[in-house]
């Protein structure tokens, strides 16, 4: 563990003394957080993908070549609809 025992339950008891919403509220900061670090991340790596290749290029790497797959199909059907509505 590369957190000192001291903090650790310092930290621990900190969070313990938060109400539910801040706790709740901490943890949707994190989350949110960590989201954005991945998909900047994801952006740096893909600097030449739009944004619809790069969700696919998320779900490849959370999910697999098959979901990313039919994920595409359907983001590609969904366009085609779109686009036909808008004319």
């Amino acid at each position: 563990m590369d957190t000192d025992e001291r903090v650790e339950r310092m930290q621990i008891a900190r969070l313990r003394s938060m109400g539910q919403n801040e706790r709740y509220a901490r943890g949707l900061s994190l989350v949110d957080e960590g989201l954005n670090a991945l998909w900047k991340s994801l952006e740096r790596n893909h600097p030449n993908l739009t944004r619809p290749q790069l969700l696919v290029e998320w779900t490849r790497i959370h999910y697999g070549e098959e979901l990313a797959n039919r994920y595409a199909e359907y983001s590609k059907c969904r366009s085609n609809i779109t686009k036909s509505a808008l004319q």
